[in-house]
């Protein structure tokens, strides 16, 4: 795929709209025959599902190139949140985890690389070592506003990228 430098106008792949189309459209029709509080419940549910499935069946299956993954974060981020969070009235749509995903397949090469030396940094460390190595790593995803995500998810996230030699 292109660099998204040499994008024109980025606009959303079909698979995406066609995810997003039947999303919005089960989401809808259980908005009239549900209560409020249902629905709620429901939507919670169904977002934590979707979630968890695009990290699974989308981020983890995947390798990316630049260009992918600035897809897949357009995709997600400019699209399928924007309209499903309206819907269902959650920040991000509840895809907190994927959208993170989604950074950590876009931060710049040199990111990426650091990341990689310090998750790589503590094998064969003694206990202590690893226990100070550990919390090194969660420091840095801290300072990367990396939150949500596992250190061993943002790891595999890495490792799903093409640019990276890992």
């Amino acid at each position: 795929m292109p660099a998204v430098t040499e994008f024109l106008v980025a606009s959303m792949t079909p698979a995406m709209g066609e995810l997003l189309y039947v999303t919005k459209t089960l989401i809808s029709s259980q908005r009239d025959r549900l209560l409020t509080s249902l629905f709620t419940r429901y939507t919670n549910t169904l977002m934590q599902a979707l979630d968890q499935i695009l990290l699974e069946e989308v981020i983890y299956d995947n390798t990316f190139s630049t260009g992918g993954a600035s897809q897949v974060k357009f995709d997600i981020v400019n699209n399928f949140a924007v309209v499903l969070g309206r819907l269902v009235h959650l920040p991000h749509a509840g895809l907190s985890r994927t959208m993170e995903a989604c950074n950590v397949l876009t931060i710049n090469r040199g990111s990426a690389m650091l990341l990689v030396e310090l998750f790589e940094g503590g094998g064969a460390a003694p206990k202590a070592d690893k226990k100070q190595h550990s919390d090194d790593i969660r420091k840095a995803l801290g300072e990367m506003n990396l939150l949500l995500l596992k250190p061993e998810e943002v790891e595999l996230i890495l490792h799903r990228r093409s640019d990276l030699d890992v």
